[in-house]
């Protein structure tokens, strides 16, 4: 009786799982209202084969404003006070409405980029001003709203986590695709083997140091131990080089007289030089002192030989990232996003055997287990 019973819960949280990802699928195919498609099939062609961009749907941000929101939460907890938190485990009632003015703000900026997108002849958007921008806001504000609660409704109801069950679904979709293209490369000849090895290296690398990781720990919170680190470090270190940007923008162009006058003539080049080597020491700074602010605001810390380990896994990658696969053009050079996807799929099998197998308990990307879009139950 048992079993059957087990197997009963198992189909039925796979359904709502697969149902919530295919709700979620079919809002980013739909168009969003006063769009000319003949127009906007002509700047698909400038963006990747498939983009939900390219489509410009009601469910063109995706999971994006409510990740920003997720980011900024996750900072509150490591760094903020104790009564910006939500109650006990719970996630903060505020995230969904940080969640929602992110989407109205993307949203407007998509809009008026529309607008001004196109040709005198061709426009994108045949009757733009306010009554599109409205609509277009609207749109993808509700969409936001309605992809929160299908995280929710995993959370609750299906297998993982939902949110980052949903935040990986395009990029797994992607994975595919670009095995083909680089398949394709290769057979022309426009890129050499080396190249493509160094690429289908890294992945596999990437890939193996979170399954090792994840394996040889029994923590609860090894999955998100994983993932935030090298997520939050990029919001961090563009926060930090803003002020240092700006000045350099600002500064005369007076160069040291070691500087070759190449570099002089093309002084945007040497600033994004010095910008980019900015970034990466900070970067890789940053992911040790974020897995050292994880292990003290965690109700679970690793053991320090365990952070060891992590912080120089996770700087061996977005050093590697940076310096052998530059760009992260596509799912397989995205250090982070590669993480992100074996995290969740790990989590979904310990999920599985927790529930269904009774070999553990559940464990929770985060500390918020209330059954929020941001963790397993």
């Amino acid at each position: 009786m048992t079993d059957r019973h087990d197997r009963a819960e198992f189909s039925r949280r796979l359904a709502v799982t697969l149902v919530a990802i295919a709700a979620y699928l079919l809002a980013t195919r739909i168009p969003l209202s006063g769009i000319n498609p003949a127009a906007l099939s002509q700047l698909a062609n400038l963006d990747y084969a498939g983009s939900v961009i390219s489509r410009m749907s009601i469910g063109a941000l995706g999971m994006m404003p409510a990740f920003s929101a997720i980011c900024i939460g996750e900072l509150v907890r490591l760094v903020g006070p104790r009564k910006w938190r939500g109650p006990g485990s719970a996630a903060p009632d505020w995230l969904i409405w940080l969640a929602l003015a992110f989407a109205a703000m993307q949203a407007g900026g998509v809009a008026t980029a529309l607008e001004a997108a196109g040709s005198p002849a061709l426009p994108i958007v045949p009757e733009p001003g306010l009554a599109f921008r409205v609509a277009c806001v609207g749109s993808m504000v509700g969409a936001t709203a309605l992809f929160w609660w299908l995280a929710s409704l995993i959370s609750r109801h299906g297998l993982g986590s939902g949110f980052w069950v949903l935040f990986v679904t395009l990029f797994v979709m992607e994975i595919p695709k670009d095995l083909a293209v680089l398949a394709d490369l290769l057979r022309s000849g426009a890129v050499a083997a080396p190249a493509v090895a160094i690429v289908v290296g890294y992945a596999v690398l990437t890939v193996g140091f979170a399954v090792f990781f994840y394996s040889t720990n029994d923590n609860p919170e090894r999955g998100a131990a994983l993932l935030w680190p090298n997520l939050l470090v990029p919001v961090i270190v563009n926060i930090l080089l803003m002020p240092i940007g700006l000045y350099l923008a600002l500064q005369d162009a007076t160069f040291p007289d070691w500087i070759p006058d190449i570099i002089i003539q093309n002084r945007s080049a040497w600033l994004a030089s010095q910008v980019a080597l900015i970034q990466l020491t900070i970067h890789v700074a940053l992911i040790g002192f974020v897995v050292y602010l994880r292990h003290r605001r965690s109700a679970h810390p690793l053991a320090a030989r365990q952070n060891g380990v992590l912080a120089a896994g996770l700087i061996a990658i977005a050093v590697f990232g940076r310096l052998i696969v530059p760009g992260a053009a596509s799912v397989l050079t995205n250090g982070p996003i590669l993480i992100i996807i074996t995290v969740v799929v790990l989590e979904m099998l310990g999920d599985w055997r927790a529930r269904f197998r009774h070999t553990g308990a559940p464990t929770a990307l985060t500390v918020h287990t209330d059954g929020s879009p941001i963790a397993s139950r």
